[in-house]
Formats: C-alpha cells, sequence, structure tokens
C-alpha cells in the first residue's frame, strides 16, 4: 500500500466549513467543501461559514458538485455577513444550486449554513470561489539622473486590490515594500510588479536610473616652502555634481584652493565632495618646509682699551642665500674688524630673501676698564694711630697689575705710623695701560684733652648740670663717660653728700684716652621745728614759732599755712581747731616742714538786758541773763556801784541817781570764760514830789 500526496488537486486550495461551529474566513479565490472535504460531510450537523474577504466589492460562487439526502440534507446562502442578511437560495437533493451558473453577492461576504440529520449522507457539495476587490493599478517615480553609489529612494505607487495583501516583485525578486533604497554604481532598471496575494490579480510599472561618473580629484604637485612663507595648494575636480562641488583640506571645508602656512613638513589630506555622489574622492598633497634660519657666531671677546677684535658669523637653514646685516653702521658681510672704546654688542641679523623671519643674535667685545687708582680722600691721622692704606684700583687687567707705594715699596696696602703731617705716593702698573697715579695728604691730630668746671658747693636736692668740654683729637667721634653714670657730654649731678664726678673722654682713634674729675661738697639738709600743740579758748589769740638748723642759714624763710602768714614767731587766732603747718626753705635745699595744733574750747555767748531803764531811784531792777550754753556755768555780775553777784540772775535796787556800768562775766566747763560789759545801760532818776 501506498500513499499518493498531490498539491495540485483541489482540495489543496480549498477552504472546509467547520465542524459543528461558525467560522469566518479571508478567501478570494479556491473551492469551497462542506465538512467532509472531497468526502462525505457527516450526519446530524450544523455548520455555518462566512466568506468575507477584505476590502471585497462582491464574492462569486460556482458550484461544481452537489450531493445531499433530498429535503431531509439542505444547504442555505445568505447575501450578507450574517443569517440576518436576505436568502440568496436554499438548496437540498442532487441538483446544482442555480444550474451551476455564478451567484453573485450584493456586498463583500457571503454566509453558508449546511444541516444533515441522522440518517443518509452525501458527498456534499465542492464549488469555486472568487472575490473582487478594487481594481489593482502600480505606477513608478520618473527616471532619474543620480550620483555613483548615491543612496536613493525608488518609490512605487499601488492603488485597489488590499493594502495588507500586497507584496512586490523587484526585478523578480520577491520584497514586502513599495520603496527600494539602493545606491547605484552603472545605469540600471527596474521592473516593478505588484500582487494582490488574496486576487492573485498583478500590474507592472517601470523605472530607468542614469548614474553619473564617480568623483575625480587631481591635486597640485608637493612643495617647498621656506618657514613662515604660504604655500597655495589646488585641487581640480570632475565628474559627480559640479555644482556641489566642496574640498576639505585636513577636515577644514574651504574651496578649490587651499593656503596655509605650515612650520614644519605637512602632508595635506584633500577630499573632494559634491553633497550627492556616495563616494568621495582623496589625494595628498606634501608641503616640505625648509629649516629655520640659525645664525652661528663667533664666541664674545675680550680686548685692551685701543686694540682691534675679529667678529666671525655663519647660516644655516633656509635656502643658503644668506644676507648678515650688521648694527652700528657695520654693513653687510661674515666677517668684521672692530675697536671699541667701551664694551659693546653688536647686533647681527640673518635673512635669505624667502624665511618670513630673519633671525637675529649678537656678539659682545668686551673692553677692559682703562686702568685707575684712586687713594680715598686727604685724611687725619690721631695720636698714636696706624692708618692703613688701600688703594681702589679698577680697569686694566687685573692678572698684571702691581701697585707701588714712594717709588719703591710694592704691595696692595701701606701701614702709616706718623708722628707729623705727610704725604703718600701710589702707581699701578698693569704693562698695557698708562700707569695711573695717585696721592694722600695725612693730617696730624692734636693730642686729646677733656676739662670740667670747678669744684662747687651744693644744698641737698640742689642739682648742677656738668658739662664736659674736649679738644684735639677727632672732635666729631668724642665720646663722654661719666665713671658709673653713662654716656654724654653733661650730666645732672644730685648729690646728697660730698661726692666726686669723673668723665673719660674717647675718639675710637686717638690711642690714649684723657680723664677729668669734679668735687660737690654737700650742705646739711633744712630742718625745721614748730613749738608745741597748744589750746586756747574761742576768741582768744595764741603764738607760733619756729626754730631751724641746716642749709643756707641766710636764706632761711618761714611759711606757715591757713593764713598766718610768714616769720618764725606770730600771733593766731583761730575760731575752730587748727593744724598750723610751717615750711621752711632756703632757696637751696630741699624744704622741711613741722606742724602745730591749736585746739580751740568753746567760750560762752554772753548777753543780758534789764526790765527797765531809766528807772526810779530805790525801785528794784531785775537782771535777766541771755548766755548760751547755760549749763555748768559760773556767773560774775558787776553792777556798776561795786556790788558783785554771783547768781545766774539777780536783783538790785539802786538809791542814788546816774548811770551805771554793768557787767557779766561767765565761765563754762572748760574754763573758758567771756565778760559782756555796757556803759551807762541803767540810768537812776529821782522820785517825783508827791
Amino acid at each position: 500500500a501506498y500513499i499518493v500526496i498531490d498539491s495540485t488537486r483541489d482540495i489543496c486550495k480549498g477552504t472546509t466549513m467547520p465542524y459543528g461551529t461558525w467560522t469566518t474566513r479571508s478567501v478570494c479565490t479556491g473551492f469551497i467543501y462542506d465538512n467532509g472535504g472531497e468526502g462525505d460531510y457527516k450526519d446530524l450537523i450544523r455548520d455555518t461559514l462566512t466568506i468575507a474577504p477584505l476590502n471585497a466589492d462582491s464574492i462569486v460562487l460556482t458550484f461544481l458538485d452537489f450531493d445531499y439526502e433530498d429535503k431531509f440534507d439542505s444547504l442555505f446562502i445568505f447575501d450578507g455577513p450574517t443569517p440576518a442578511f436576505p436568502k440568496i437560495g436554499g438548496y437540498t437533493g442532487k441538483t446544482l444550486p442555480k444550474a451551476g451558473l455564478p451567484i453573485k453577492s450584493s456586498g463583500g461576504s457571503l454566509t453558508l449554513i449546511h444541516f444533515s440529520d441522522q440518517l443518509e449522507h452525501g458527498r456534499g457539495f465542492k464549488a469555486s470561489i472568487t472575490a473582487y476587490r478594487p481594481k489593482l493599478s502600480l505606477s513608478a517615480m520618473p527616471d532619474s539622473l543620480v550620483c555613483y553609489n548615491q543612496s536613493i529612494k525608488i518609490v512605487s505607487h499601488p492603488r485597489g486590490g488590499y493594502i495588507d495583501d500586497y507584496y512586490y516583485r523587484w526585478n523578480q525578486v520577491f520584497n514586502s515594500d513599495s520603496i527600494l533604497q539602493i545606491a547605484l554604481q552603472r545605469d540600471s532598471s527596474f521592473e516593478i510588479e505588484l500582487i494582490d496575494a488574496c486576487t492573485n490579480l498583478r500590474d507592472t510599472a517601470y523605472v530607468n536610473i542614469t548614474v553619473r561618473k564617480p568623483l575625480k580629484l587631481v591635486v597640485s604637485k608637493d612643495t617647498t616652502i621656506c618657514l613662515g612663507t604660504t604655500a597655495q595648494l589646488k585641487g581640480f575636480a570632475s565628474n559627480g555634481l559640479s555644482s556641489g562641488y566642496k574640498f576639505t583640506w585636513n577636515g577644514l571645508v574651504g574651496a578649490s584652493t587651499f593656503n596655509t602656512t605650515p612650520f614644519k613638513d605637512s602632508i595635506y589630506t584633500v577630499v573632494l565632495l559634491d553633497g550627492c555622489s556616495g563616494a568621495n574622492d582623496t589625494a595628498l598633497i606634501k608641503v616640505n618646509v625648509l629649516q629655520p634660519l640659525k645664525l652661528i657666531k663667533s664666541k664674545d671677546t675680550l680686548i685692551c682699551f685701543g686694540t682691534n677684535a675679529n667678529i666671525n658669523v655663519s647660516g644655516a637653514g633656509g635656502n643658503g642665500m644668506y644676507t648678515f646685516n650688521w648694527s652700528d653702521g657695520l654693513g653687510t658681510g661674515a666677517s668684521k674688524s672692530v675697536s671699541p672704546l667701551l664694551s659693546k654688542k653688536y647686533s647681527i641679523t640673518l635673512s635669505d630673501g624667502c624665511t618670513v623671519s630673519g633671525t637675529s643674535d649678537s656678539i659682545e667685545v668686551l673692553v677692559r676698564d682703562a686702568l685707575k687708582i684712586t687713594l680715598s680722600n686727604d685724611s687725619t691721622l690721631c695720636q698714636g694711630q696706624t692708618l692703613v692704606l688701600s688703594p681702589n684700583v679698577q680697569g686694566g687687567d687685573t692678572l698684571n697689575r702691581i701697585v707701588t707705594w714712594n717709588n719703591s715699596i710694592i704691595g696692595n696696602s701701606l701701614p702709616v705710623i706718623s708722628s707729623v703731617d705727610t704725604i703718600i705716593y701710589v702707581q699701578v702698573n698693569d704693562k698695557c695701560s698708562p700707569i695711573s697715579r695717585d696721592t694722600i695728604n695725612i693730617t696730624l691730630l692734636a693730642p686729646l684733652k677733656v676739662t670740667l668746671p670747678a669744684d662747687d658747693t651744693l644744698c641737698v636736692g640742689q642739682s648742677r648740670i656738668i658739662v664736659a668740654n674736649a679738644i684735639g683729637g677727632k672732635i666729631a667721634n668724642v665720646q663722654y663717660e661719666w665713671i658709673g653714670l653713662g654716656l654724654g657730654k653733661s650730666i645732672l649731678a644730685n648729690p646728697v653728700v660730698t661726692t666726686s664726678y669723673s668723665v673719660v673722654v674717647s675718639d675710637g682713634c686717638t690711642i690714649r684716652n684723657d680723664t677729668a674729675t669734679i668735687n660737690f661738697a654737700v650742705r646739711s639738709p633744712l630742718n625745721v621745728t614748730a613749738n608745741p600743740d597748744i589750746t586756747i579758748c574761742a576768741g582768744d589769740t595764741t603764738y607760733l614759732s619756729a626754730s631751724a638748723s641746716g642749709g643756707l642759714e641766710s636764706n632761711f624763710t618761714f611759711d606757715w599755712n591757713n593764713g598766718a602768714g610768714s616769720g618764725n614767731n606770730l600771733s593766731a587766732a583761730p575760731l575752730n581747731t587748727t593744724w598750723y603747718e610751717v615750711t621752711l626753705n632756703d632757696g637751696c635745699s630741699n624744704y622741711d616742714l613741722d606742724s602745730v595744733l591749736v585746739t580751740v574750747k568753746p567760750a560762752p555767748q554772753v548777753d543780758f538786758y534789764i526790765d527797765a531803764s531809766p528807772a526810779c531811784a530805790n525801785r528794784v531792777v531785775y537782771f535777766k541773763n541771755l548766755t548760751t550754753p547755760s549749763t555748768l556755768d559760773s556767773y560774775e555780775w558787776d553792777l556798776g556801784d561795786g556790788r558783785k553777784a554771783t547768781s545766774r540772775e539777780t536783783l538790785a535796787q539802786f538809791n542814788n541817781e546816774g548811770y551805771y556800768k554793768v557787767s557779766l562775766k561767765v565761765t563754762n566747763d572748760l574754763g573758758c570764760t567771756k565778760i559782756k560789759s555796757i556803759d551807762s545801760i541803767i540810768e537812776i532818776v529821782a522820785m517825783p514830789n508827791p
């Protein structure tokens, strides 16, 4: 036994109705079968198939075979996607529906319903199907001219059919896109075929593409330039899109001509673009840069004053056509002879007529200074001092200089000790320069001497400025040192006992210093003594006295405070207890002080009055005591007629006419007594006659 597989059989292109379900199929061409396919259909089943190709205008169904159990099994066709649409017909038995003529839908779908019972069954049906969509058509872009290897899009424009079922063949090669992205290197023609995969309808379009020749770049030859100059590089383009030509020079966009000033050998990559061709063209140009100019010179040189020096230069680098320009009016040339009076730098500039920046350098000709010897200014010499003379020698040949003193002594210095004024001669010779000479006058200073004022006598506290005076030696440098007291031309002496002051004078020059001494005798210090302390009653007068010693007695003065006045004996009547201080001066010594306390006890304030005056004879007169204070006092009345009374207050009868002076004496408990007397305070008159 064997199995035969025949892919050309119609069933291979067919669609069978579902078994017991409802299915929708998007079928454009082929065959429709019942659920049994090429065999018999199944018993007791209901199948529903909706045929609905996308974007179809109509469907044509043509039955090729039909075998159903008559009146029991049947097939119904509806003009739409469901049985709710108009029924085209119902069919049973063995007669082809519509006698085998095409059945056409009014729209884009048909619905078939198959019924069978449980008894007999038959072959079912087979029908061809053709769906119709809008007419399929294809157009393409116009024929085009493109650049070599340019990436382009070839665009076709499909219409009709159903877009999701489109596929294309570009020059017999299948493609799913209506656009072909391609880069061409030669002229090409394209056949584009559009196919509707569902209806198998087709249309064809054609496009011709002409390709320009590839870009071609030719550049100027390699070149050599001098440093700092500019090279002009050129590129020559052909083919491609001439209106789009662009040149890049080492990545910089420019024109076909490029100016450059490199500082070393350089290779320039030139790229030609036209904005169109897919492949650029590239070329290289090498620019050789000559080495920078280099000036080679002779070394700096040293000459004696008035001699010549030969100075030379040469060059390297550049193009070798050298010109040497010298400063200081020396002109041009590679060698010069010069004789400067002073050290000098000669500048040389090298050029070659090509290199933009020449190079410069200089040669220094050092000229020794003229030989010269100088001594310091004329000098003075102190007694016993040694002066070492060292000349200042300049210029000439320092290695061969010889110094001679007083035409006989050779050496770079000369010690001088002199007891009289003198002149020293010196000269220098280097066997190259003229001999240089100089002299110095040395004056011997007088001996150093210091003097002080005569001895003197001072009071204690008295000071005296002592001024020392020096003569001789180097007076501007004289220094005075007071033994034990410090430095200075003068000092302030303030001795408290007899003292001697000594000064030593030096000038940093004279070998032996000088010394002087002054003596001061000092008087005894002032001493004042006041009288002992005193106690008085208020209103009393006391005496103040003082005694003194020391100092200058003939100039003694005694000054008391609190307005007591001046003198060593005087009176005072203080109202209150008072310290009296006495100051002793003599106009020379420091003053001295002493003091005395005068204690003032309060005295009674005595006062009184009488009750009547005038009064008649034999009348009793009352004496009223007004004294304050009134405690512990003792009283004594004097009534003016010889009578006395000691009571605080008293009564008295006067028998005789006249005027009476009355006094009251009061002594307080401190022992201070005060008396008040009033003349004619009482007038006694005779009694009138009855």
